[in-house]
């Protein structure tokens, strides 16, 4: 199934209830969640959230981690002298809303690591925490993907099957977004995919012309406007085994409406 990524409606400020009523109107079936989730601070929200979703006949079936909780990297620093697991605690509010409206996974980055800190001390530091939060993942039965972005700690083709690898668990694995596999690869996506083999959980589909729109963030283009063959991509992804969801990511297009129309268009004769 095609999922629309939300995030490119909440970056140029469309409320919800709009485009949600938009992607109706371009008969969208299932979004995943992403730019709205850190408005909403309450479980009455959220079940809110997903009734509107629903009277447009739209299902919310994943989940972009909100602002509010954000990525493990962030709090590296407190939780070295503190020895607390804040992120841990967020992430498992975060994935009891995904449960109470029926998201069946959701979308991390890991982050940036902040200098001064020891990579190899840092990275133990990552994996141990990520794993905590797989454990509450698979007790509300949701799946973990992490987004490995262009030049974030793990975003490479060495570090993300680690990180995937480390962690060792079922309820955590890779989201492979094809604008950040063709710049990790310098204009390779395919290597990455294939680098990733069966550690892919979800896919972004965009496009891009090898550039970058502001920092860790390629520029994403509708699908066919790129440099990315995208249906060369969908088949070697399909050839690792993959049969989850798709979701178009069309994160800073600045003609939202437009480019995922024409993009919905291409995927179509794409058999997506």
């Amino acid at each position: 199934m095609v999922l629309v990524a939300t995030t490119v409606f909440n970056e140029y400020g469309y409320p919800f209830e709009l485009a949600v009523q938009k992607l109706c109107e371009m008969g969208v079936k299932a979004v995943e969640l992403g730019g709205y989730g850190d408005l909403f601070t309450s479980v009455k929200y959220w079940k809110l959230l997903k009734q509107v979703a629903e009277e447009y006949e739209i299902k919310i079936v994943g989940v972009y981690v909100p602002n509010n909780v954000g990525n493990p990297l962030r709090y590296i620093s407190k939780s070295f002298t503190s020895g607390s697991d804040e992120w841990v605690n967020k992430l498992r509010s975060c994935l009891e809303m995904c449960n109470e409206i029926g998201a069946s996974f959701l979308t991390i980055l890991d982050g940036i690591l902040p200098d001064g800190f020891e990579q190899e001390k840092a990275w133990r530091w990552l994996v141990e925490t990520i794993r905590k939060g797989a454990m509450i993942a698979e007790e509300n039965r949701i799946l973990i993907v992490d987004e490995f972005h262009i030049d974030m700690f793990t975003g490479n083709l060495e570090t993300a099957p680690r990180l995937i690898d480390d962690v060792e668990s079922n309820y955590f694995k890779a989201c492979l977004d094809l604008s950040h596999a063709d710049l990790i690869t310098d204009g390779n996506p395919e290597k990455f995919i294939i680098t990733l083999g069966n550690r892919i959980g979800h896919v972004h589909l965009t496009d891009c012309d090898g550039t970058k729109w502001r920092i860790t963030q390629p520029t994403h283009l509708p699908i066919g406007m790129g440099r990315i063959d995208i249906n060369h991509c969908i088949q070697t992804i399909k050839k690792m085994g993959y049969n989850g969801h798709w979701s178009l990511c069309l994160y800073g297009f600045p003609f939202p409406e437009w480019g995922i129309s024409n993009s919905l268009k291409a995927l179509k004769q794409l058999s997506l």
